[in-house]
């Protein structure tokens, strides 16, 4: 059994995506136990200064530690590194692998996406052994062609969920999305997903992750 925590905010939890990356780790083999400790709209300096992050993260021997950053309005390189530090530090003294979660620009606003992509990588390339789920750009990718968005242009919606959920078990455990079933067996969804929708976005997390 992996353990693999989330920081984050409501781009974390939203339509409940540490669970649905267990289940969708599960179809691929690999048995996950997921825990989160996220905030709507708080940053990484909020988790660091909280009662819940870092005690959770030096106590929970977790194999991983997924950590998103405030990304609507998205804060920029400078912040993304200055805040990331002193998080970062805490995940390596546990001798937890850190996972960057790469996420996505607002609906009305794609030429953003290219900003946030490079202050993570730039991000990235500062801490070695760091990994990042490049959910961002597969969601840019399929601008378009397929709603990843909630109904206010910002948050995942079951699609985007599903997305990221792919990307980030491949990305983690190198579970291929193009070996999952057309079938999402998962609880945590708030619509479900036709075939043709799961097999797009299983190729498109192939991809980019």
């Amino acid at each position: 059994m992996k353990k693999v925590s989330f920081i984050g905010n409501s781009h974390t939890y939203g339509e409940n995506l540490p669970w649905l990356f267990a289940d969708v780790c599960r179809q691929g083999g690999v048995e996950v136990y997921a825990v989160m400790c996220a905030q709507g709209g708080c940053d990484w300096q909020w988790h660091l200064t909280s009662h819940c992050a870092l005690p959770n993260l030096r106590y929970g021997n977790y194999d991983f530690t997924v950590i998103q950053q405030k990304a609507h309005p998205f804060d920029g390189a400078e912040m993304l590194i200055e805040q990331g530090s002193p998080l970062i530090m805490e995940i390596q003294a546990v001798k937890t692998k850190a996972v960057l979660f790469n996420t996505w620009s607002e609906k009305n606003n794609p030429d953003g996406q290219k900003i946030i992509d490079d202050a993570h990588n730039m991000f990235c390339e500062l801490f070695d052994g760091c990994l990042i789920a490049r959910c961002g750009p597969a969601w840019h990718s399929l601008r378009g062609i397929i709603d990843l968005y909630d109904t206010d242009g910002l948050h995942q919606n079951s699609c985007g969920a599903y997305l990221n959920a792919c990307v980030l078990a491949k990305t983690i455990f190198a579970v291929d999305p193009l070996a999952l079933p057309d079938e999402i067996e998962t609880k945590t969804l708030t619509r479900t997903l036709t075939k043709d929708e799961i097999r797009l976005l299983q190729k498109t997390a192939a991809v980019f992750a």
